[in-house]
């Protein structure tokens, strides 16, 4: 129940009330003027079963308004009520002085109490009237659970991960005792299922609160009534079936095959039934001591509106049970019940209504399954056809350890923490790794795909293979092209590729690109030559054997070409040479090719000769016969014998 100011409880016990109401959405507030009518329907129960633990409903709003303004897409929609103190004079006004912080003039409220929030989910317009239905926060949490934790885990670290995927907080209400810890993640359910097995295990349900934020109403034997609710204070109340009260708990933890837990002792009327694929023996006999006399009365009741109580609340009402003393039957000794004919009896807000037109009504109801109904359970033929066959049969996304059929994906094979998937149809063949499709037949190019990393002890392929990286010791194959092949030994007719890494690379052409593709590297085992190009006639090429059967280096341009040959015990260059930087050269090897004459000796005699007479070489320029050589000199230098 929600905490209300002294003076809104005072003014919501008076009989004549005057309620204000505004709504916000997305931050724009909409004033009774423009509010038609609302109405907000929370739940708790399981269904028309009755009270049950580890339930999680969602709330719905419906909001009728006079508005042309659009509303976004999932607007967040919070509607408040309060009560207006316009009638309130001095001498009704029994509060503290210091207490009484409202305006005097009649334009004073209480504070306004948030009914909730929640989200539009889906509109429509009747002629001038804008009707938004709107959804609480837990709508959310229906996604597929898909964990990353390590397991074995904490349920706290679960449940942290579980609100994180939904987009949820919660509060303080949450309590989650920390030796409880899970071997395994809790495969194929949503973060909605989830959150109900861990709030079942602590004995709460899941619910939101007026503010938005994830909240348990856990039960107890013990547990106090919260509000009072005297025969002024309802229209109608009516009990539906006798008290419900809980001795025995029995928690399913296995629905194929029908296994469960269980402790305590009762019939079928006075045992708590769950599902819970987290809960053990021991978690069931905890949760039996926490509930064990638990009980309410079931009703129907029509109230006034009381905005502070919640869903989930243990309340007290009053009703009126008078009887005769003639028809009592009973000695004096034994009347032991009030004369006014006022009774006094404990029940849940299990369902709870709110209505707003011009004033705030409220429904509330207690459901449970009656006696007769929990003790005779007698299934005719048909159901009795129908649980065999749910038990025998298949079921659409039942995983099977780890094994699911679906109607969208055929077979599913799954690992409890989500990182490896494998799916089979007719249309798919593959496997997932992290919710990524790393291998999978490509049925429209009729070809199989993979993204990640492949081994294998060996393999053939007889046509092409093609990949960005080849790494191996043995790679064999009549066209290998990539971009990156490495290996020990690589045997092929033709290899191609960006880059090729290996110990040993065996073909009869290796090269970098096809003929006419330049730039271009080429080692071709027919001329036994290794040539790399820039384009067709600039190149240099490397070959064991010329033509005069000697190893070669030749460099080819626009302009000619220069090559290197290994003769003899001589290296021979046909073609010309041009040096930028000195040439240094021993004298005494440098010979004349046609006279294998010495050039040292030439250098030494001429030295001689023109020693102290240098003066008369000065700005000489020409050829001079001397025997019979050309001497040339070059402003006074002697440069070339001929």
């Amino acid at each position: 129940m929600l905490q209300i100011s002294p003076f809104y409880s005072d003014f919501l016990n008076r009989r004549s009330r005057t309620w204000l109401i505004k709504v916000d959405i997305d931050g724009v507030e909409y004033d009774a003027s423009r509010i038609v009518d609302l109405n907000i329907d929370n739940e708790i129960a399981d269904g028309y079963d009755g009270f049950t633990i580890g339930t999680i409903n969602i709330s719905t709003c419906t909001l009728r308004l006079r508005t042309p303004d659009p509303i976004a897409p999932n607007a967040r929609v919070v509607p408040y009520i309060a009560l207006s103190l316009a009638d309130m004079t001095l001498d009704t006004a029994d509060y503290a002085w210091d207490d009484a912080d409202f305006a005097w003039d009649g334009s004073g409220t209480t504070e306004w109490l948030p009914l909730g929030v929640f989200y539009v989910d889906n509109r429509k317009r009747i002629n001038n009237i804008l009707v938004l239905e709107c959804l609480d926060g837990l709508v959310y949490a229906d996604v597929t659970y898909v964990s990353q934790l390590d397991y074995p885990v904490s349920m706290q670290a679960v449940w942290d991960e579980v609100c994180a995927q939904a987009g949820l907080i919660y509060d303080g209400t949450v309590q989650i005792d920390p030796s409880h810890v899970l071997n395994a993640g809790p495969a194929g359910y949503t973060c909605r299922q989830v959150m109900s097995f861990i709030a079942g295990v602590h004995g709460a349900s899941v619910k939101m609160s007026r503010t938005g934020e994830v909240s348990w109403r856990t039960y107890r034997a013990d547990e106090h009534p919260v509000h009072e609710l005297t025969t002024s204070d309802y229209i109608r109340v009516k009990q539906t079936n006798p008290v419900k009260t809980y001795t025995r708990v029995v928690v399913t933890y296995d629905e194929d095959d029908q296994l469960a837990y269980e402790a305590g002792e009762g019939d079928d009327n006075h045992t708590l039934y769950m599902t819970n694929p987290l809960m053990s023996q021991a978690m069931v006999d905890a949760l039996h001591a926490q509930i064990n006399g638990f009980s309410y009365v079931p009703i129907e009741m029509d109230a006034r509106g009381y905005p502070q109580m919640e869903h989930g609340d243990r309340i007290i009402y009053q009703q009126v049970d008078s009887t005769a003393w003639i028809d009592t039957g009973m000695t004096w000794d034994d009347a032991d019940f009030a004369w006014d004919g006022l009774q006094t009896y404990q029940t849940l807000i299990l369902r709870q209504t709110f209505t707003f037109k011009g004033g705030l009504g409220m429904t509330i109801a207690a459901p449970s399954i009656s006696e007769q109904e929990s003790e005779f359970g007698i299934d005719g033929i048909l159901t009795a056809a129908v649980n065999r066959l749910n038990q025998n049969a298949v079921r659409y996304g039942k995983p099977y350890y780890g094994v699911s059929h679906s109607r969208t994906e055929g077979i599913v094979v799954q690992r409890e923490d989500g990182l490896a998937k494998a799916v089979f149809n007719a249309d798919e063949l593959a496997f997932y790794q992290g919710g990524q499709r790393r291998l999978y037949f490509d049925a429209v190019n009729n070809r199989y795909v993979f993204d990640g990393h492949l081994q294998a002890a060996s393999g053939t392929f007889t046509g092409t293979v093609e990949a960005g990286a080849i790494i191996g010791g043995s790679i064999s194959g009549s066209t290998i092209s990539g971009g990156t092949i490495s290996g020990t030994t690589i045997n092929g007719g033709t290899i191609t590729g960006a880059s090729v890494v290996g110990g040993a690379i065996t073909g009869a052409i290796i090269q970098s690109a096809s003929a006419g593709i330049y730039p271009r590297f080429v080692l071709d085992s027919a001329t036994r030559e290794i040539s790399f190009y820039s384009s067709a006639s600039e190149f240099v090429s490397m070959g064991a054997y010329s033509g005069s059967g000697s190893p070669y280096i030749r460099f080819v341009n626009s302009d000619g070409q220069v090559t290197f040959n290994k003769l003899f015990d001589y290296v021979s260059v046909s073609g010309d040479m041009w040096f930028n930087n000195k040439l240094t050269v021993d004298f005494a090897n440098l010979v004349n090719a046609g006279t294998s004459s010495n050039f040292w000796t030439y250098y030494n005699t001429l030295t001689s000769a023109i020693a102290g007479k240098q003066d008369a070489f000065n700005g000489l320029t020409g050829y001079y016969p001397v025997g019979s050589q050309l001497w040339r000199f070059l402003n006074g230098v002697f440069v070339e014998v001929i």
